[in-house]
């Protein structure tokens, strides 16, 4: 998996997530006047979806294409909300294809965004209450973050039918690392893998922290132009921060691209509003998902943020009771062993395994007075002499190193600051 370079996080950081100026091709977007509902704003698209050129619908009244009882309930729903979705039926005879419309206010206009709706012999039978319970049901047999984290990639993986489904958690320094993974038998395995805090740069991070789904079915399409670029009232452009079809980043395009990724899907975790991490979904051919199933992984994406913090936070409460329990045995090893050596030989072989445990570490090494103590596995003394002299000492400050294992998940910042509890 190849993240992304130095070079390439400047150009993410100077890419506007609010106004590409653009959509992905899956479905079109139209800009209504909120005071006349008349169209100001169309994607390049309106021909192939609607059977209308984008000149001919620029100024036309909304009841062009659509029937007025329509227009009325968009109209008195987003009096009082900012977002409707409903089924859109087209008022002409030859434009008779039916869409999911969903429609949100900005700049004193309405977003309408609508995908091509089918109830297909593929979809039509799907019990999608069943797929969300199921989905509760199975996440809440397990007690543990390490089991929830691979449970919700399972869960995750039946309900999209994506080829990788992995959560991407974000670190105390923005670095990310992979936790949980569950994927096609015949691809390599991202799990347990780190990457710079540059891999999801800030802008992305704030993005995926306001809009809980993020979706790219086809990496190869040519993004669809907005037409007029500027908002014609606000001689702005066009805020798409919340429209579900806005375009990608072209770096983060390349990014897929040299992955071997074809379509992804990404849900937000979030911890008291802040991105905790991802569940990322990766296909290796096209793959669309069509609102129902978006709807429900959004609402399990909620679900899912409770239910890992919970997890999070009685982990760390285990190791809060660990470490009290070592500390109290230094005590009483303390008491019994007046010289510091002894001391610090016993407690290395009596508790040297729950340290090692408590930091899912193979070995540890202690020195003392030049004299050095190990336990489980390390390097030769010699080595870890050589590594206290000429990268230790010159840094004349605590080295404190992240840790992340399979087998057990550790907390740096929180971690840190119980260890020096000692």
């Amino acid at each position: 998996m190849r993240n992304l370079s130095l070079n390439d996080y400047k150009k993410y950081e100077n890419f506007d997530f609010r106004y590409p100026g653009s959509i992905q091709p899956h479905g079109v977007l139209l800009v209504i006047d909120i005071k006349t509902f008349t169209i100001i704003q169309v994607s390049e698209n309106t021909k192939r979806f609607l059977g209308v050129k984008p000149k001919t619908l620029l100024g036309k009244p909304l009841t062009y294409l659509m029937y007025l009882k329509q227009i009325k309930n968009i109209k008195n729903i987003l009096e009082n909300n900012n977002h409707f979705v409903d089924i859109i039926k087209l008022k002409k005879k030859k434009y008779d294809t039916q869409f999911k419309g969903i429609f949100h206010r900005v700049q004193d206009s309405i977003i309408g965004e609508l995908e091509t709706f089918k109830l297909n012999d593929n979809n039509k039978n799907i019990d999608y209450y069943k797929l969300f319970q199921d989905a509760i049901i199975n996440t809440g047999k397990t007690n543990d973050l390490k089991k929830l984290s691979a449970k919700i990639t399972e869960e995750i993986r039946k309900i999209t039918k994506f080829d990788r489904v992995l959560i991407y958690r974000f670190e105390n320094d923005d670095s990310g690392v992979v936790i949980a993974e569950n994927k096609r038998e015949d691809i390599e395995s991202y799990l347990g893998l780190h990457y710079p805090y540059y891999d999801i740069p800030n802008p992305a991070r704030q993005f995926f922290s306001k809009k809980l789904l993020r979706m790219i079915p086809n990496i190869h399409d040519e993004p669809i132009p907005i037409l007029p670029r500027k908002h014609p009232l606000k001689k702005k452009k066009l805020d798409l921060q919340n429209a579900f079809l806005r375009s990608i980043a072209p770096c983060h395009i390349e990014y897929l691209k040299n992955m071997g990724v074809t379509a992804s899907f990404n849900i937000s975790l979030l911890k008291e509003n802040k991105l905790w991490g991802l569940i990322a979904c990766h296909h290796y051919s096209p793959k669309y998902v069509i609102y129902e199933i978006r709807k429900i992984c959004e609402l399990l994406g909620e679900i899912f943020s409770l239910k890992l913090m919970y997890e999070e936070e009685k982990s760390f409460r285990q190791y809060r009771q660990t470490i009290k329990e070592i500390k109290k045995r230094i005590k009483e090893e303390l008491s019994k062993n007046k010289n510091k050596h002894d001391f610090i030989d016993n407690i290395i072989q009596k508790n040297g395994d729950s340290f090692l445990k408590l930091i899912s570490a193979r070995g540890i090494a202690i020195c003392l007075d030049n004299k050095i103590y190990v336990k489980g596995n390390t390097p030769k003394k010699k080595q870890i002499k050589a590594l206290i002299n000429d990268f230790l000492l010159p840094k004349k400050k605590d080295v404190f190193l992240q840790i992340f294992s399979q087998s057990h998940i550790l907390f740096p910042e929180k971690l840190k600051k119980l260890l020096q509890e000692f």
